[in-house]
C-alpha cells in the first residue's frame, strides 16, 4: 500500500523536515491492491527452484473466515551448504468492491483498477486508488 499524506507533526530534531510519523487516517491518497477470496483457488502447493534457491509454499484457504495461510519453506545454497528458513503468512481476504465501499464511507473517492499502467494484477486481486475529498 502507498499512503501519501501531509505531515501533521515533525521530528523534534532541529532543522529536520522529516515527519516523525504518518497517520493513514489523514491520508490524501491511498494506492493498494486487495487480495480477494479465491486467491489460491485449486492451488494447494507451489514449488519454485533456481540453481541456488528453492521455495516450497503450501496454501490453506479458510472460506468461512475469508483467510489464506501460506506456509513457506526456503532453501538457499551458501557455498556447499544449504540454509533453511520457514515462515507462515496469514492474510485476510476482502471483496475489492466491498473494500472500496468501506473507503467511500470514510470520505474517499475510489477508483477500482485491474492493472497499474501496463501491469495487470493477478486474478483475484483488485486495485484501488482512493483520494480524500
Amino acid at each position: 500500500m502507498i499512503c501519501l499524506t501531509r505531515p501533521t507533526h515533525y521530528s523534534p530534531y532541529a532543522g529536520s523536515a522529516q515527519p516523525s510519523s504518518i497517520d493513514c487516517h489523514r491520508a490524501d491518497l491511498l494506492i493498494l491492491d486487495v487480495a480477494e477470496p479465491g486467491r489460491s483457488s485449486g492451488v494447494k502447493q507451489v514449488f519454485k527452484k533456481t540453481p541456488d534457491w528453492t521455495c516450497l509454499v503450501e496454501y490453506r484457504q479458510d472460506p468461512a473466515r475469508n483467510s489464506l495461510t501460506r506456509r513457506i519453506v526456503t532453501f538457499r545454497k551458501i557455498d556447499t551448504a544449504y540454509r533453511r528458513h520457514e515462515a507462515t503468512h496469514c492474510q485476510q481476504l476482502y471483496d475489492g468492491a466491498e473494500f472500496a465501499q468501506m473507503l467511500r464511507e470514510i470520505g474517499f473517492s475510489v477508483r477500482i483498477v485491474h492493472q497499474y499502467r501496463n501491469h495487470p494484477l493477478n486474478p483475484n486481486y483488485t486495485g484501488l486508488i482512493a483520494r480524500k475529498g
